[in-house]
C-alpha cells in the first residue's frame, strides 16, 4: 500500500512539471508569433528564408476565398511562389501541393487540391499584383480574380465536394512540401519580391466583396500568428491595403480571358532544371 501511495506522490510532481513545460513552451511559441499589419515581406530567393504560419490555423473548407497581393521585383527571375499550402505526409511529389500560387517562366500557374492549372497570364515585374480563388466545393465552382478582373470560371464536376484539408503549414515566398511534419522548401520556386496582405475566408467572397481590404475570418495578415524566419519587412503605408484606409482601387473589371483553358498537368521537373 505504502509504495502505491509513493509511486503516486512520485508521479504526481512530474506529471505537473510537464504540464508546466508544455504550458512554458506553447507561451514562448506563441510570443514569437507577430502580426504583419501596415507591413509588407520582402523576399531575395532564398530557400532558408521564409514566412509561415501557425499549424493548426486553417480547419476543413469545402468553401473558401483566398487572396494575397505580390509584387516580382526583379524582371530576369522567371520562377518563383508567393505562398504554398500542404499538409504532413512521406510524399515529396509537389503536384500534390494542396493548394499554392507560383509562375513559371513568368507564367501564372496554380497547385488546386491536387491538381495543377496553368492561367497562361504574363506576371509583369515591378507592379503590385493581387490574386484571389474562391472555391465552392457544393457547386464545384472555382473563380479566380486577377487584378480585379475575373481570369477563370470553371465547372470541375470531378472535384464536387472535394475541400481544403485542414492543419497543414502555409509558407510564404516558396513552394514547400510538409514532408512527415518539417518544411521541404523545393528547388528553384523562391521568390523575388514583396509579399503583401494575404487573407483567407471560409465561405464565397464575390467579385465586388474582394477587391475590398477586410480581414480573414480564418487567416488573417493582422493577426498575431505569422512566424518569420530571417525575412525583412518594411512598411506597406503606401500600398493597396497597407493603410487603414484603402488608397488605390483596382482598373474598371473587364470580361473574363478567353485563352485560359485551365487544369493542365505540368512537369515538376522544371523547378529542378539548372
Amino acid at each position: 500500500m505504502s509504495g502505491q501511495n509513493s509511486g503516486a506522490a512520485g508521479y504526481a510532481p512530474s506529471k505537473i512539471l510537464g504540464s508546466l513545460f508544455l504550458a512554458v513552451a506553447t507561451l514562448i511559441f506563441f510570443s514569437e508569433s507577430v502580426s504583419l499589419k501596415g507591413k509588407q515581406v520582402v523576399f531575395l530567393g532564398v530557400q532558408s528564408k521564409y514566412v509561415s504560419l501557425a499549424e493548426g490555423r486553417v480547419r476543413p473548407l469545402c468553401a473558401f476565398t483566398v487572396c494575397v497581393d505580390f509584387n516580382k521585383t526583379e524582371k530576369t527571375v522567371g520562377n518563383g511562389t508567393a505562398f504554398s499550402y500542404d499538409l504532413s505526409s512521406n510524399s515529396t511529389d509537389i503536384k500534390r501541393v494542396e493548394l499554392a500560387l507560383s509562375f513559371h517562366n513568368s507564367t501564372l500557374q496554380m497547385f488546386f487540391l491536387g491538381s495543377f492549372i496553368d492561367f497562361g497570364e504574363y506576371v509583369g515585374a515591378y507592379k503590385m499584383h493581387q490574386i484571389c480563388c474562391v472555391w465552392d466545393s457544393q457547386a464545384h465552382l472555382l473563380e479566380v480574380f486577377w487584378d480585379g478582373k475575373k481570369l477563370v470560371q470553371r465547372s470541375l464536376p470531378d472535384f464536387h465536394l472535394r475541400c481544403l484539408r485542414p492543419n497543414g503549414t502555409l509558407v510564404m515566398g516558396h513552394l514547400h512540401k510538409n514532408y512527415n511534419g518539417q518544411i521541404e522548401i523545393i528547388q528553384r520556386s523562391s521568390f523575388v519580391g514583396i509579399v503583401h496582405y494575404f487573407q483567407m475566408w471560409d465561405y464565397v467572397r464575390r467579385q465586388q466583396d474582394i477587391e475590398r481590404c477586410e480581414d480573414g475570418n480564418v487567416v488573417s495578415w493582422r493577426e498575431n500568428y505569422w512566424f518569420l524566419k530571417d525575412v525583412r519587412t518594411e512598411s506597406a503605408q503606401h500600398q493597396r491595403c497597407g493603410a487603414e484606409e484603402p488608397i488605390s482601387p483596382f482598373p474598371p473589371i473587364t470580361s473574363p480571358n478567353s485563352n485560359v483553358t485551365g487544369m493542365d498537368l505540368w512537369d515538376a521537373s522544371n523547378f529542378n532544371k539548372p
